[in-house]
């Protein structure tokens, strides 16, 4: 209150009386009336008088200038003189006291003021103030001209377009009906509402938020209290879960909660986890995956943390093994190795492996397969890896060699000169051991007596096939061709013997003669 000062007019009022008083304004400048100084004037506080509002008097006595209250009565001498006054007049007041009528005299000087120091509103009381040419100042008598803060009412004053809430001394924070508005400068003109108007951010769904996303930005902000601020997102703001990998999500799990979200825009909003999301997949039974197949697509994926990740199977989510034929199982072999899993459906789950399985036949002697025959069976199977899997017998498969005629072989000699014989009923192909007399010759189809060393001739009378006398064929039928030799012996004269049968009375009887004839006769003697 003491800064540079104004000129004021202070009319000191002195009328011809006995006891003349003076009735002084209250002012904030500093107004020298050091005449006033001490009691030598009688300064003297009265009781309150109503007529001279709003002045107070706590108490009696001498006052202070720098204490004086709104307004006072002052009983001093009859006379005052002009240079009592520091600021001067030309006509200093004069009182008679000789007369009984009253005469009075006026006299005006001009006091400095100072206006605050930080302006004040325009709309307080002894501003009276309104803008005009770019600035705002009180009108009133006893500030005029001082600088104050306009507000939305201040005459003249118009709020400009929407402003930053933090600027221009604006000071904005939110009203009750949800609008930031400017509380210093511009008072009650609408600000654009910043992180430091808003605060923390609240639930987009609370105190009439409405929060939805701006999609330029992906960011929930407030569409109608505290419009313009940042809110949390709830699973009204989000909607439906969307691909974690599109619109600038940026989705990630949240190792806390095993749930996918984004982390770019949509922030906090749960989305479909893709291949780039769950990365490699891993045991569906480790950190709380929880997986297990779907049945549609026969793929194990997690069902808790990591929802929808693709998972590998374990024996706990495969269960017990099925055929590799069935569900879409297409199950294999793992290389070199006993183990059927399926390569489609269930992928990584261990089957029962079928003949499907195994597919084409291969050597009992590859893949660790190890092969032997079945017992007394033409198939041989694998007895190590690819376990009972049809395979194709090699000599090691046959094992030690056994009889031609022993466990069903049903051996027959190959080669006549060699009398190498393989069988050819149970462990087909494998080499056996001929017996001699017993073991039949493999003659298979009939060839040309002439045909690879088979040196075939006629050797039975009446028969038109001939018998190879050599190569590997010897003992087999072949056919006689131009030049083929027949050996058959010149027939000798029979011999005839009487053939006698005992023959039973009535009943014929057969009589067989030495050259194979035969007679019947119903008993007797009879001549071949």
């Amino acid at each position: 209150m003491y800064g540079p000062a104004r000129a004021v007019l202070l009319l000191l009022v002195v009328t011809a009386v006995a006891n003349p008083t003076f009735v002084l304004p209250q002012q904030t400048g500093a107004i020298n009336l050091h005449f006033l100084a001490g009691d030598a004037f009688g300064v003297q506080r009265r009781a309150v008088d109503t007529a001279l509002c709003p002045a107070l008097y706590p108490q009696p006595g001498s006052i202070r200038f720098f204490q004086y209250p709104s307004s006072l009565f002052v009983t001093g001498a009859a006379s005052i003189s002009s240079s009592a006054l520091s600021t001067g007049t030309s006509n200093p007041p004069t009182a008679s006291t000789s007369s009984t009528s009253s005469a009075s005299t006026t006299t005006s000087t001009t006091v400095a003021v100072s206006c605050l120091p930080n302006s004040q509103s325009c709309e307080e009381t002894g501003c009276q103030g309104s803008f005009t040419n770019n600035a705002a100042t009180c009108k009133s008598t006893t500030m005029q001209g001082c600088s104050c803060r306009p507000s939305i009412n201040t005459p003249g004053f118009l709020c400009s377009s929407i402003q930053n809430c933090d600027t221009n001394n604006c000071a904005g924070s939110f009203d009750v009906n949800g609008r930031a508005t400017c509380k210093t400068y511009g008072a009650g003109c609408q600000c654009q509402a910043t992180a430091n108007t808003c605060g923390a951010a609240q639930s987009c769904d609370s105190n009439n938020c409405a929060g939805t996303f701006d999609m330029s930005t992906g960011r929930a902000t407030c569409k109608n209290f505290f419009a313009g601020c940042q809110c949390q997102a709830t699973s009204n703001t989000c909607g439906s879960p969307q691909s974690c990998d599109n619109n600038n999500c940026g989705g990630s799990f949240d190792l806390s909660t095993g749930r996918a979200t984004c982390k770019n825009f949509f922030a906090g909003c749960q989305c479909q986890a893709t291949a780039n999301t769950c990365g490699s997949p891993q045991s569906c039974d480790g950190n709380n995956c929880g997986g297990s197949f779907d049945m549609s697509t026969g793929k194990a994926t997690c069902k808790n943390f990591f929802a929808g990740c693709e998972c590998q199977a374990t024996s706990n989510t495969c269960g017990s093994p099925q055929s590799c034929d069935n569900n879409g199982c297409a199950g294999t072999y793992d290389a070199n190795s006993n183990t059927a899993r399926c390569r489609n459906n269930f992928a990584g789950c261990q089957c029962q492996p079928t003949a499907n399985t195994c597919g084409a036949r291969q050597s009992c002697d590859n893949g660790g397969c190890a092969g032997t025959f079945d017992f007394a069976s033409n198939t041989a199977r694998c007895r190590n890896n690819y376990a009972n899997c049809p395979c194709r017998p090699t000599i090691n498969t046959c094992g030690s060699l056994g009889s031609c005629e022993g466990g069903g072989c049903a051996g027959t000699i190959n080669d006549a000169q060699t009398l190498a014989a393989s069988c050819k009923g149970s462990y087909i192909g494998c080499p056996c051991r001929a017996t001699s007399g017993v073991t039949q010759l493999q003659c298979g189809s009939l060839a040309r007596c002439d045909f690879a060393g088979c040196n075939g001739a006629i050797v039975t009378p009446g028969n038109f096939l001939g018998l190879c006398r050599g190569g590997p064929h010897a003992g087999c039928g072949c056919t006689p061709v131009a030049g083929t030799p027949n050996v058959v012996p010149e027939p000798t004269a029979p011999e005839y013997r009487t053939c006698f049968v005992s023959c039973q009375s009535g009943n014929p009887c057969l009589c067989v003669c030495d050259d194979g004839t035969f007679v019947v006769s119903n008993g007797g003697s009879f001549v071949c």
